[in-house]
């Protein structure tokens, strides 16, 4: 039992490109899935499976957060196979409260919780638990960034409880792992996740922690909980608690979780939130969408009716009505992925299967090539690999904190986005270098010198594609990166002069702009302290950053 339990915990700690979930075999068969029913299961949802003696190891798609928990994937794939029907879950009140201060607002501002009663648990099932804790922390929560999962015995505590902010130095509890009281500070400072989470915390005055009734510490998110509350084999209730910087997230992922305890014999009951604005958690409500027949044929290339499409669904877990030449379709409430009509015909033609749809000659025969400028990035690229540089891909859309403040640009227009999810994603990058220095900012635990480099689409008046190169050790300085500007634009027999400029986000006196033909094309220099300090960086910065389409197009 103690092998397999290892086993699970091992492969949460990999860094797979796709989530890797592990479900033992006999868990499969408890809910009347064979091996050959998870191989066409997960195939057919876009997964892949391998297997052991013991375990099936799942790769998932990283959109279906539905899918990090192995009753997710048993789920799913019972869906699928006709061996399941979709059904709404009930959510009684569990009569708990949790109130929010004030306190938290500028550490970690939100927080949900939920109760669940009569758990069947057992060594295997705790080392599940792990699992799922650790693969939504690694991957929705952004290394416990975004988001933090506390699972708690609640029956050792004594409710109403409060999320709040303290002083390091005057709050104590004796950490999960130790047997020793500790402040805060002294866990950040000695034990193993607060050292290996501390990162997280950094520059705060005040820290975050759970409290009962009486005082006593649940959790001290997003770091570790509290000994008094750990989950053993004779835990019966939990209860569950998830703080982070999005609400949205945090309310879908408790969804997912408290969906694949309610799978294992849990009763899920809700938790009353007293912050600025009231709400209770979770929250089990179906979205509703209404889906044309013509629309959904014209997506897929092939005509479906209502009422196939209705029957198709009901194999993803949608609870359909058709309605004439349209259907009525219910989203299930852990289904984060499912944000617009196309997302659901998509699951219409998985539910089909891809295998089934015949394919059509096309008219007219055609041959790609690619453009001019892809050609130049392959070039470009290959020259900064050759370099020794990492190559990075970071998100087109960024916020005005990122690409302005701490950069120390004073805010000018730039492309919004609409009705943003979060404040992180709220405009269109104008430059690369925030997001390669983001990068540096979560790497620094590795070996010096750290070399990484981004091309892709920024946008300012127009669409522009970028190149930026940074490199970072003790001894970067000016004479380093113009060396590595000049050997760059000498590589590709492009004439350039180099001139001084000042930018807030160099330092004066080390930096310089490249003309083209008296077209600025480029900035070089040594990143600004105060930059740097912002990024939490604790070693000089040289970067570049040039516009790949004045350059060569």
């Amino acid at each position: 039992m103690r092998k397999s339990a290892e086993k699970l915990i091992f492969h949460t700690s990999l860094g797979d490109a796709m989530p890797v979930i592990n479900v033992p075999l006999h868990m499969l068969n408890e809910f009347g899935l064979t091996w050959e029913d998870a191989v066409e299961g997960i195939t057919r949802i876009g997964g892949e499976v391998s297997r052991d003696d013991e375990n099936c190891v799942f790769e998932v798609s990283a959109n279906r957060w539905d899918l990090f928990t192995p009753e997710g994937i048993i789920h799913a794939i019972q869906l699928l196979m006709g061996k399941r029907v979709p059904e709404k879950y009930v959510c009684p009140q569990s009569g708990i409260v949790m109130d929010v201060d004030k306190s938290v607002r500028n550490v970690r501002p939100f927080v949900v919780g939920a109760v669940v009663e009569n758990v069947r648990i057992d060594s295997m099932y705790i080392a599940i638990l792990m699992q799922i804790q650790e693969k939504m922390h690694d991957t929705i929560g952004r290394k416990r960034k975004k988001l933090a999962i506390g699972i708690h015995d609640l029956d050792k505590v004594t409710p109403p409880f409060t999320y709040m902010a303290v002083q390091p130095e005057k709050i104590a509890f004796e950490p999960l792992g130790f047997s020793e009281t500790m402040n805060l500070a002294e866990i950040l400072a000695h034990h193993p996740k607060g050292r290996e989470y501390a990162w997280i915390l950094e520059g705060a005055e005040r820290f975050p922690v759970i409290i009962d009734a009486n005082g006593e510490v649940l959790s001290f998110p997003p770091i570790i909980n509290g000994t008094l509350t750990e989950v053993t084999e004779h835990t019966k209730n939990l209860f569950i608690d998830m703080t982070g910087t999005d609400l949205k997230t945090l309310k879908y992922a408790l969804n997912v979780l408290t969906h694949a305890l309610s799978m294992h014999g849990g009763i899920v009951k809700s938790v009353k939130i007293n912050a600025e604005q009231e709400y209770v958690t979770p929250d089990f409500t179906w979205k509703t969408r209404v889906l044309e027949e013509r629309e959904i044929s014209a997506l897929l290339g092939f005509h479906v009716s209502a009422d196939k499409s209705a029957e198709l669904l009901s194999t993803m877990g949608y609870i359909c009505k058709s309605k004439g030449n349209a259907i009525e379709v219910e989203i299930p409430p852990y289904r984060c992925d499912v944000m617009h009509n196309v997302d659901v015909i998509e699951d219409i033609a998985i539910a089909c299967g891809y295998d089934s749809i015949k394919p059509v000659q096309p008219e007219r025969t055609t041959h790609g090539v690619l453009s001019k400028m892809t050609g130049v990035e392959n070039l470009v690229r290959k020259y900064f690999v050759g370099m020794g540089a990492q190559e990075i891909c970071s998100f087109v859309l960024s916020s005005e904190r990122v690409q302005f403040e701490m950069m120390g640009i004073p805010r000018r227009d730039c492309v919004r986005t609409k009705n943003p999810s979060s404040l992180d994603f709220s405009i269109v990058r104008t430059l690369l270098l925030p997001n390669v220095l983001s990068t540096i900012s979560r790497n620094q635990q590795y070996t010096m010198p750290l070399k990484f480099f981004e091309i892709g689409l920024v946008v300012e008046q127009k669409e522009r594609h970028n190149l930026c190169y940074a490199s970072v050790h003790a001894r970067a300085g000016f004479s380093e990166i113009k060396s590595v500007a000049e050997s760059f634009l000498k590589e590709f027999e492009i004439p350039y002069e180099i001139e001084p400029v000042s930018l807030p986000y160099y330092i004066d006196g080390r930096c310089a702009r490249i003309t083209v033909k008296n077209k600025p094309v480029g900035t070089f220099g040594e990143i600004h302290p105060k930059v740097l300090e912002n990024f939490k960086i604790g070693m000089p910065v040289i970067a570049l950053e040039f516009d790949l389409s004045s350059l060569f197009l």
